[in-house]
């Protein structure tokens, strides 16, 4: 089961893997599960491609992603039976605080992105603008002070 858990809906080897290709040899890294140390593997072209089709699915055989109590089938009938019987509480996503911005700029940097540096008022975010074409979003933002002014 932990051999098949390992490559079920991804590839066998990673592309990060792939170290080196000299023309003739395949140099990658991987993980001895027996041992659990990384280690290089060096292999000829034809000998990577042998272990490497290995991996590969027959035609017609269906990936399992899940089995028993979390089988798709039964999970919401056993799995509320399976927490009783463990003694645990109902898992509840209200208590799951979420994550932004200016949440994460104030752990990381203790800096609060909207404070203005001017006069420590409040900044609003007015606008945000998305370009299809250009990877970064530019943001307008202006300080409650200053709109008040206008």
């Amino acid at each position: 089961v932990n051999y098949l858990g390992r490559y079920v809906k991804r590839p066998p080897i990673a592309e990060s893997k792939l170290r080196h290709y000299d023309g003739t040899n395949v140099f990658f890294a991987y993980k001895d599960h027996v041992t659990k140390y990384h280690r290089q593997f060096k292999a000829s072209v034809d000998e990577f491609i042998r272990r490497f089709i290995q991996h590969i699915p027959d035609i017609g055989f269906r990936m399992i992603r899940y089995y028993g109590v979390l089988a798709n089938r039964v999970r919401s009938r056993l799995l509320p039976l399976v927490h009783q019987l463990l003694g645990q509480q109902k898992f509840y996503r209200k208590s799951i605080r979420q994550i932004n911005f200016d949440s994460l700029m104030k752990a990381r940097f203790g800096v609060d992105p909207f404070k203005c540096i001017l006069c420590g008022g409040k900044l609003l975010l007015e606008l945000i603008v998305h370009i299809p074409i250009a990877i970064e979003s530019t943001g307008k933002i202006i300080c409650n002070r200053l709109q008040m002014q206008a």
